[in-house]
């Protein structure tokens, strides 16, 4: 356990008896500092107070608890543990000390966080795109190598009956059909092959409304690769 484990040892009323190594490297105490504490001494501001409430409730009852606690270091720098907490009883039934497992699981946390914040960023900026495309008259869409819509206008509504929802996840030929995918295909590999495509073309709404249209195809680029056009 000194090896691989933050570990903490408590008596019933929560007092610490025993730190390791690994516990006082994390919270930057030293074991003098922590010994005859309670666990306060770490304890983070943003931990719920109903996370503890009901850890007490189930340790006390001599059941082990298990879950996840974001502490404090004696730097003020949190950081957050994997935690068990294991109670011990006596041949009589009492519990005797309770014994705390901990692994650090900071970087984890702090990399969901990251995924988090870079997600939100990712979607307040796709919203931005979307609300600025849909003030543009002209039909706007994305499509990947695969040939499926990532992205659509709303400019597509007003000329083809379709909305951006009825395209996006969509192949060429779902949207548009058969006739129309073999009449592009070349300029959709040519835009695949990273060369901008410039044409007419005359397209038909659901209702059979024809529109010419003049079409350009805009490479998306990802370093070499192309990864899609507009």
């Amino acid at each position: 356990l000194d090896q691989h484990a933050i570990v903490a040892v408590t008596d019933p009323d929560g007092i610490i008896t025993h730190v390791n190594d690994r516990f006082c490297e994390i919270s930057g105490y030293a074991r003098e500092e922590l010994l005859g504490k309670t666990h306060a001494m770490v304890r983070s501001d943003a931990a719920a107070a109903e996370i503890h409430a009901g850890l007490w409730g189930t340790i006390s009852r001599g059941e082990t608890w298990h879950g996840l606690l974001c502490d404090r270091a004696k730097s003020g720098a949190s950081f957050w543990v994997d935690t068990t907490i294991v109670p011990f009883r006596d041949a009589e039934g009492n519990i005797t000390q309770y014994i705390a497992i901990r692994t650090d699981i900071t970087e984890r946390k702090l990399t969901e966080r990251r995924l988090v914040l870079e997600e939100v960023r990712a979607r307040s900026g796709e919203e931005r795109l979307q609300r600025m495309a849909d003030t543009i008259p002209a039909m706007i869409a994305y499509w990947d190598t695969q040939g499926i819509c990532r992205f659509a206008n709303r400019a597509h509504a007003a000329r083809l009956r379709l909305t951006p929802e009825q395209m996006i996840g969509k192949s060429v030929s779902e949207v548009f059909g058969e006739e129309f995918l073999a009449a592009n295909r070349p300029h959709i590999e040519g835009a695949l092959r990273g060369e901008r495509q410039s044409f007419d073309y005359t397209l038909r709404s659901a209702t059979g409304v024809a529109y010419d249209t003049q079409r350009e195809y805009v490479p998306v680029r990802e370093g070499d690769a192309v990864v899609g056009f507009y």
